[in-house]
């Protein structure tokens, strides 16, 4: 590890610390998707990209656009040494982040962000590793699993792999940051000459009906940081109260119940109907996991992450390219022209008239740093949101 990661680390272990330095305007914009990993790694990647300065925080010209899920990496053992260290982690690792100048640094929300003010909303760090206890006998017992009543956590699977190293400082924080509006639903920014909207995990024709608006990238940027910003003034007094409450943004992103995982915004994947068995899609369809990439909106450039290359080649079936042995940790475009669907590693023929998802998630746990290509943008629009405050 290189002085400038150790640095790095350290700044990102000392709370207090922030760059003492003039703004500059950013002359390079990169996006970084689902930084669910260790910090080493995390700050590896950023260095063999050349974005870290020697001071520990991002150079000054450079920016940066995190498309949400800081949290949750894949935990090498179920110890409690393994979950502890991966909640540390998570908490140093937004909170990095965080400290930059929102003009430098734009944060996006994901599911593993918001599930720390949803579904984990009532949990403490005590009655969670209870949960995960219970989880892991789930898991080994089937007839535990079926029975599994727990109010908020909707199955085994989610206390013990999905959100498995909750704790009640990543919540606060989660709190801290949408109550200081540092962190959002959406973004825009200048890409290939297009303006191209930018979220976790994308927005397709629900959504766009669901907010009641036209499906063009600032208008839908606008509206959903709108709605966050409207549900955020409900919750507001309670949270700076100390007292427990659900950050909801349903219909547009539905959180887990018991039984049923959450849906839709920040949830939902893309996925062939014809290729996944049609109970999968029938289920929860008022919190829809997967989306048709044809209910992508006509004439709309997207940018997202949340979905690997490896669960896009199983989910889309038919409708990946042939040939596509794109490595992971690369870009990746998913393409709808009326009822013509492409995955592929590149557009040769992307027209103004198709609806076009451009994939960032690296999979940044398993792929090597050196192997993870980050797509940059020209120039984000931070985010077009001052009438929102932020």
């Amino acid at each position: 590890m290189n002085q400038r990661c150790t640095q790095a680390l350290r700044v990102a272990r000392t709370a207090h610390l922030r760059p003492e330095r003039e703004l500059v305007e950013p002359g390079r914009w990169v996006t970084l998707g689902d930084p669910q990993t260790r910090l080493e790694r995390f700050f590896a990647l950023l260095d063999h990209h050349e974005l870290l300065g020697d001071d520990g925080f991002l150079k000054p010209d450079v920016g940066l656009v995190s498309m949400g899920d800081h949290f949750d990496y894949e935990l090498p053992d179920e110890s409690a040494e393994a979950v502890q260290q991966a909640q540390h982690h998570g908490v140093q690792l937004l909170s990095w982040l965080a400290r930059h100048d929102p003009r430098q640094v734009v944060l996006l929300l994901g599911n593993h962000d918001i599930c720390r003010v949803a579904e984990l909303a009532f949990e403490s760090d005590e009655s969670f590793a209870e949960a995960r206890i219970q989880a892991l006998a789930a898991t080994a017992d089937g007839a535990v699993h079926a029975r599994w009543t727990h109010l908020h956590i909707p199955n085994p699977d989610i206390a013990r792999r999905d959100f498995s190293a909750f704790s009640v400082a990543q919540r606060a924080l989660v709190q801290r940051l949408l109550l200081e509006k540092r962190i959002q639903l959406a973004a825009t920014a200048l890409w290939c000459g297009r303006r191209v909207l930018l979220t976790h995990a994308a927005v397709t024709t629900r959504e766009v009906e669901l907010l009641c608006v036209e499906p063009d990238a600032e208008t839908l940027c606008n509206a959903l940081n709108a709605l966050l910003c409207s549900r955020i003034e409900t919750v507001r007094s309670c949270w700076e109260e100390g007292v427990s409450a659900v950050l909801d943004l349903g219909p547009v992103h539905m959180m887990g119940i018991t039984g049923q995982e959450g849906g839709g915004l920040l949830y939902h994947r893309p996925s062939n109907p014809e290729h996944i068995d049609g109970s999968k899609w029938a289920k929860n369809s008022e919190r829809p996991r997967r989306f048709d990439p044809r209910t992508l909106p006509a004439g709309l450039t997207q940018i997202c992450a949340h979905t690997t290359h490896k669960k896009c080649v199983k989910e889309l079936g038919d409708w990946v390219a042939e040939g596509f042995k794109r490595p992971e940790g690369r870009p990746r475009c998913l393409r709808s022209r009326g009822e013509q669907v492409q995955y592929s590693p590149v557009l040769d023929d992307w027209s103004e008239e198709d609806a076009a998802l451009f994939m960032v998630d690296a999979d940044m746990h398993r792929v090597e740093p050196a192997d993870i290509e980050l797509l940059e943008i020209e120039m984000p629009v931070p985010l077009g949101l001052s009438r929102f405050g932020l």
